[in-house]
């Protein structure tokens, strides 16, 4: 079995390809909203909050970086837990991206011509034209900087998928089956060191979430690793507390058997930043 992801720009119809693709093949159907509600439900957060600083506008971002990247966090951790068991297509937030080199993940891109995506606002927002053409030129602009921001990416790079569709002139049931004959080629079919490569990422932002919850150790220079059960911890601290804080909380993820560390103590202040890979 395996997993598929949907992106796809505003008004491309990426939500009716997908719930077509899972209801001919039997898989469950997420979407950003699922995975807001459960991290609003695992972490005691407000759902608005979480859209709110998910879809801030750029100018925002340095303003708000620690909320921003936290949320960003749990949102993958929700990602990645209920896609544990295969049998899911995701479209939503940045899935090409939370999910990439894993074997067992088919990345898809649906796109769509500009002039028919503003015939589809003009109906389905009752927008002029004028309106939809600003709306789309803005929604399109956002999504490219936002992932150029937190992921040095280019939205647009078709490295990033597997597969690009361009549904001008095919039905919602066509390019449902041309994704299916994908996934029936053998290609997407997980494996134990796909899974286990999933599991690992999962491992690791499970820690990434339980520090970045921690005011004065969330935004530290760490590199994190995880490895069946293995969480590495790899980088500079300014004491001994600051070390022992860590494997302390690291300690006390769910999944964590062992916390190994490799730390040097910092001898001048250190430049803070969100964890790095």
């Amino acid at each position: 079995m395996a997993i598929v992801t949907i992106s796809r720009g505003p008004q491309v119809g990426g939500r009716a390809i997908a719930e077509c693709l899972a209801e001919k093949i039997g898989y469950k159907c997420l979407t950003t909203g699922d995975v807001v509600k459960s991290c609003a439900v695992k972490y005691n957060l407000p759902e608005d909050d979480i859209n709110k600083k998910l879809r801030e506008i750029p100018g925002f971002w340095k303003r708000l970086k620690h909320e921003h990247k936290r949320n960003l966090v749990y949102i993958q951790c929700a990602v990645l837990a209920a896609v544990q068991q295969d049998n899911i297509v995701y479209h939503g937030l940045a899935g090409q991206l939370f999910l990439a080199n894993i074997k067992h993940v088919l990345k898809i891109r649906i796109e769509s011509p500009f002039e028919r995506r503003v015939r589809a606002a003009i109906k389905e927002m009752a927008l002029t034209e004028e309106k939809a053409v600003d709306y789309l030129n803005e929604a399109d602009d956002t999504r490219k900087i936002w992932v150029k921001l937190f992921y040095g990416e280019n939205w647009n790079d078709p490295s990033l998928y597997d597969l690009s569709i361009n549904r001008n002139n095919l039905t919602e049931d066509t390019i449902c089956n041309l994704i299916i004959n994908a996934l029936e080629s053998g290609n997407f079919e997980t494996t134990p060191e796909s899974q286990a490569v999933l599991d690992n990422r999962k491992l690791k932002m499970e820690v990434l979430a339980a520090l970045a919850a921690d005011e004065k150790l969330w935004d530290l220079p760490i590199q994190i690793t995880a490895s069946g059960g293995v969480v590495t911890l790899k980088g500079m601290v300014k004491n001994q507390k600051t070390k022992d804080a860590l494997v302390e909380l690291v300690r006390g993820v769910e999944g964590v058997t062992t916390c190994e560390t490799v730390m040097s103590m910092a001898e001048t202040p250190l430049k803070r930043g969100f964890f790095t890979d």
